[in-house]
Formats: structure tokens, C-alpha cells, sequence
């Protein structure tokens, strides 16, 4: 059976209708701050993924050894955090599809590493309810932070033909205005 590939200006558009649909209750005591935010979290995830070519020094081996169950593919810019600058800056972000289609597929990025090494940069930021969100490091500091090591990749086929290169942490791309966003969070 064929998929047929997914679409990510749909979710995309779904998350904008949806958010826009909702920006009324941002704020309220009575709202779910965690069920609001989670509009744009899901639909990036559920988009798929934009991988930038890079992965972790502890991946490559696993990728290598065909141990593919224990690599994960980190959405490294915390769509979570940027749903909460988006409802925030409602004129910016919820006015302009264009603005907000940037921010989405900025989102949509990831770098695949290591499940251990994905489930310590998710314990990096707590959140009860939402009310609550917390982040210790900035998303462009929690590699280094980490200690993992990155590698762009090239080639096709089988990981083990592959070429890995050692990058720098600065190949990671950010939105200038996400960053900004986080500091907010941090304790």
C-alpha cells in the first residue's frame, strides 16, 4: 500500500484557523493553558518532519548498527514555547498566515539523536498543567549544555556508506524571535 505523502500546509492551516478560533480564551483563568498551546505543538508533530541533515555522534552508531528503535528525531526549536509566543503576540503571528506559516515550518525542524539523549532535552522543560512552563537552557545552549556532539551527513543508502562530517553547534537554525521568547521561561 502507498501513503500518500503528508501535506504540511494543512496542518499548518489547521493550526493557524484553530488558533486564531481560540485566542479569546488565552489568558482566562478558567482556560487550559496546556490544551491551547498543545493546537500548535500537534500539528507541527503530526506535519512530519523537516530533518536538517544533522545528527548526534551517539545516533550515527545506532544508525550504523541498524538500531533504529533507539534514535529519536528531536524537534530541537520547542514548538511548545513558541505556541505560547504566538497567542502572546496575537497582531504579529495570528494576523499574517505568511508570518505564521514561517514560525510552523521553522518548528518543523529536527536533528536526529539518540531516544536517552532526546529524553534529556525533554527534561530540560516542565510544564504542569501549562500554567507553569519552565525551561533551564535556551534551545540554542541545550546541546552544548548536553555535550552532544553533531554531524552533518551526506549520502544515500545504507548509514554505514554514509559520509559524517563534525559541525558546529551554530549549524542549528533558530528563529531570532523564538530564542527571545524562551528567556521568559527560564529559571
Amino acid at each position: 500500500m502507498t501513503r500518500t505523502p503528508k501535506d504540511p500546509n494543512e496542518y499548518c492551516l489547521t493550526a493557524f484557523n484553530s488558533m486564531q478560533a481560540n485566542l479569546y480564551r488565552w489568558g482566562k483563568p478558567e482556560t487550559s493553558v496546556r490544551s491551547l498551546t498543545r493546537i500548535f505543538y500537534v500539528n507541527v508533530h503530526d506535519s512530519g518532519k523537516d530533518n536538517i541533515g544533522l545528527i548526534s555522534e551517539e545516533a550515527i552508531q545506532y544508525k550504523i548498527k541498524g538500531i533504529a528503535k533507539k534514535t529519536s528525531e528531536d524537534h530541537y526549536t520547542r514548538p511548545q514555547a513558541q505556541a505560547y509566543m504566538i497567542y502572546d503576540n496575537p497582531d504579529k503571528y495570528l494576523s499574517d498566515y505568511e508570518v505564521f506559516r514561517e514560525i510552523f515550518f521553522d518548528a518543523r525542524r529536527t536533528i536526529t539523536v539518540a531516544k536517552s539523549e532526546n529524553d534529556l532535552f525533554s527534561n530540560d522543560t516542565t510544564s504542569d498543567d501549562g500554567t507553569n512552563f519552565i525551561i533551564t537552557t535556551r534551545s540554542d545552549k541545550l546541546y552544548q549544555k548536553h555535550g552532544v556532539k553533531l554531524f552533518r551527513y551526506s549520502g544515500k543508502g545504507a548509514w554505514k556508506n554514509r559520509i559524517f562530517t563534525p559541525v558546529s553547534y551554530d549549524d542549528m537554525m533558530f528563529n531570532a524571535d523564538a530564542l527571545l521568547n524562551e528567556e521568559r521561561f527560564i529559571v
